[in-house]
């Protein structure tokens, strides 16, 4: 499921949510560890939230 396109706080957790069951977190997760994924996967929810927040494209 792709993210959500929004700047609402209920898209943040979904999308964060989302980050955390995919493919690229396994990888990242197996790669690095868990603590990386996890930062990995906030500051992609949070750089989400703050691209449509403003307007978006």
């Amino acid at each position: 499921m792709p993210l959500q396109k929004s700047g609402s706080k209920r898209a943040l957790k979904r999308n964060f949510r989302e980050l955390g069951r995919g493919k690229t977190y396994a990888r990242t997760k197996r790669k690095s560890g868990t603590k990386a994924a996890n930062r990995q996967r906030v500051a992609i929810a949070l750089s989400n939230q703050r691209k449509y927040k403003r307007g978006g494209r």
